[in-house]
């Protein structure tokens, strides 16, 4: 029999501060920054997806940060992603026509404060599920076609009302909304650079790259620019760069290698790292299961012999104390 093994490299390398091109976020206060988007009146769709980097503040303690939210008079929400109770829970939640539904993840606080974190929330019309850098999490059944008439408030950092109020507080990139709901697969292979032109079922992403005045462009093409409104700050960011086709730093370079072993059907990883930092990797399965985490990983050459012991999809991700430095996933079909 057979064995193919099928590795899809996600990323060559993060490019940062190496003159390909600028990568920045917005750095929102929790007290009046926020960036206002067009209203998008998504009644009769049937699938939703929400995404967005964050790294909130380490000392905020309040019941709300609203990452990326839209009301409707009369509904707890259109749709939203919220960092929530006291920065214990990370939520995604929708209106659909048999009512609200709310996602709430708990967290702790100490892995997620100060930390770059990819955040995506998807709904295809039975399910709802969340994926924290790429990995499924948490998930809920709700059913019905989207609600959320006459919407009301659309914004990035903040919700709707005549007084606005559950402002987030923290560093914000990357954010995504698209009318379909996209798989883990292309949640994680995706989430590591910045998107730009349109794709199937992409509405709007804002990648929030300008680094000066006071629009967030829709680098969808679709024209929903958003304007950022009471002085929110750029500053330099080092997730989701711009990634341009065939050009890596070298010195961030990892070799990544797959064997299988015939004798016991298991697979072994090789990899190789020039980066001289403390790095770990983190493995897991479809279901987003950890298969192993916190491997940390040496100067040059590093074996896991037979660590795959079963087939099917893998996602490996090699990441510093703060970032997600390299991540692809592992296909193994008898």
């Amino acid at each position: 029999m057979q064995r193919k093994v099928t590795i899809l490299l996600t990323l060559f390398a993060f490019i940062i501060n190496h003159g390909q091109a600028q990568n920045t976020c917005l750095d929102l206060d929790g007290q009046d920054d926020y960036v206002n988007l067009p209203l998008q009146d998504l009644t009769g769709y049937d699938a939703i997806t929400l995404e967005a980097w964050i790294n909130p503040d380490a000392n905020v303690n309040q019941t709300y940060q609203n990452i990326l939210r839209q009301n409707s008079p009369g509904l707890p929400a259109s749709y939203l992603l919220a960092y929530q109770n006291g920065s214990t829970i990370i939520s995604f939640g929708i209106n659909t026509q048999q009512g609200y539904k709310e996602l709430d993840h708990p967290v702790n606080p100490n892995q997620f404060s100060g930390i770059w974190t990819h955040v995506a929330g998807t709904y295809d019309g039975s399910m709802m599920r969340m994926y924290l850098n790429g990995i499924l999490v948490d998930s809920v059944q709700h059913i019905g076609l989207l609600y959320m008439p006459n919407p009301n408030g659309h914004f990035i950092g903040r919700r709707a009302g005549s007084t606005p109020t559950e402002y987030y507080h923290g560093l914000v990139d990357e954010v995504r909304i698209w009318t379909i709901a996209r798989s883990q697969f292309d949640i994680f292979n995706d989430m590591n650079c910045a998107l730009n032109g349109l794709k199937p079922g992409m509405l709007a992403v804002y990648n929030l790259n300008e680094n000066q005045g006071v629009v967030a462009h829709d680098a969808s093409g679709n024209g929903f620019d958003g304007t950022i409104m009471n002085g929110a700050a750029w500053i330099g960011s080092p997730v989701a760069p711009v990634c341009p086709v065939g050009l890596y730093n070298p010195s961030e370079a990892i070799e990544i290698s797959v064997f299988p072993n015939p004798a016991n059907n298991n697979f072994s990883i090789l990899l190789k790292t020039a980066l001289q930092e403390n790095l770990y990797v983190d493995i897991y399965n479809a279901y987003g299961q950890v298969v192993t985490s916190a491997i940390k990983l040496q100067f040059g050459p590093n074996e896991f012999h037979d660590i795959l012991k079963c087939s099917g999809l893998y996602y490996v991700t090699v990441r510093n104390s703060h970032r997600i430095i390299r991540s692809f996933s592992v296909n193994n079909i008898n």
